[in-house]
């Protein structure tokens, strides 16, 4: 009850939710409600899955939507599903998985608003390759083998290092730690950076965790891969190292084209949660797709990630400016919020 009261969800809110999932999903509902609600994740995620469908469920085309959730997929059902809802909130109509001719695309949506209609194919990406925990984890290791302190450190780097240089760098920390009196980057030289949290004392020491992050730099929005790890009553934090995200993210474009449908204004919207490196670059990677004589079936690009789309936040529309069809301002639109 405790999880339940912390979202103010009563138990009968939560069966009529649950229920309504059930009977709107079918069979496929064990792909996406979970077994045991005990936690706040759990919770959120029946709620947060209610909201879609209560949207979603009334526009034409469930049907052939839900035929699309499958075991293995169920993380791009979600996306398109939530893109959907994002859409149908300013569009005058949205169809799902909408019927083309033969030999033409087969997009995720249509979506229409009072004098244009734009096709989009929603992508996700895997970011697998991505995943430095070997590394993360050595280095964690040697820093809480070498630098004996309650303070929590946070460990950047963007050429990943050896043993012997993060001894080194372990040797500099010891030296600055006992003159700290506030929080902060204490060290901010290529290829390192490191902050500190300043702590007391050693939190309980019987326990160890580890947690997967991805840490964003907030002047520059630079995103890379982290991993926490608490043990011995402290966390150390490692980061990096400076991921070139570009050819990800234009594969992930050119396999939408397949789903164009000519003479059509169309947009792939590519989810943003899992996108790392540098922002600019990644847009002007992005950019560089569109040229005169090639992809220019593509009116734009939108990047978007499911928390912006929670809270209702506009994509990153990337225009293409030798579009066949461009985008219009109504169009343009459907990707635009105003501030909260």
């Amino acid at each position: 009850m405790e999880v339940l009261e912390s979202r103010s969800v009563t138990l009968e809110e939560l069966q009529q939710k649950t229920q309504f999932i059930l009977t709107t999903l079918g069979a496929k509902s064990k792909l996406l409600v979970p077994l045991e609600i005990n936690g706040t994740y759990a919770l959120d995620s029946i709620t947060g899955l209610h909201e879609i469908l209560e949207v979603i469920s009334e526009q034409d085309g469930f049907d052939r939507h839900l035929t699309t959730l499958t075991s293995g997929q169920e993380r791009s059902w979600m996306f398109a599903s939530r893109v959907a809802k994002y859409l149908s909130e300013k569009s005058e109509k949205l169809e799902l998985e909408p019927v083309t001719a033969s030999g033409e695309g087969n997009p995720d949506q249509l979506v229409m608003t009072s004098t244009n209609q734009v096709f989009v194919e929603c992508k996700t990406i895997a970011t697998a390759q991505f995943d430095n925990f070997e590394d993360h984890k050595r280095i964690s290791d040697l820093i809480h083998a070498e630098v004996p302190t309650p303070h929590q450190l946070t460990v950047g780097y963007s050429v990943t290092p050896t043993d012997d240089e993060i001894r080194s760098l372990c040797s500099s920390i010891n030296g600055m730690l006992g003159s700290l009196s506030t929080d902060g980057n204490i060290v901010n030289n290529e290829p390192f950076v490191v902050n500190v949290v300043l702590r007391e004392g050693y939190r309980a020491t019987g326990i160890s965790v580890r947690f997967d992050m991805i840490i964003e730099d907030i002047r520059t929005g630079d995103r890379s891969p982290g991993h926490g790890f608490g043990k011995n009553g402290r966390t150390v934090v490692v980061h990096g190292p400076d991921v070139d995200y570009k050819a990800v993210l234009i594969d992930r474009v050119r396999d939408a084209r397949d789903q164009y449908v000519p003479g059509q204004m169309f947009i792939p919207v590519i989810c943003a949660d899992p996108v790392l490196g540098d922002p600019t670059v990644n847009i002007r990677a992005i950019e560089s797709i569109f040229q005169p004589d090639r992809n220019t079936r593509y009116s734009a690009v939108a990047l978007i990630s499911t928390h912006e789309i929670a809270e209702n936040k506009s994509a990153s529309l990337i225009r293409n400016p030798y579009a066949q069809i461009p985008t219009t301002n109504e169009i343009e639109n459907l990707f635009q919020r105003r501030p909260a």
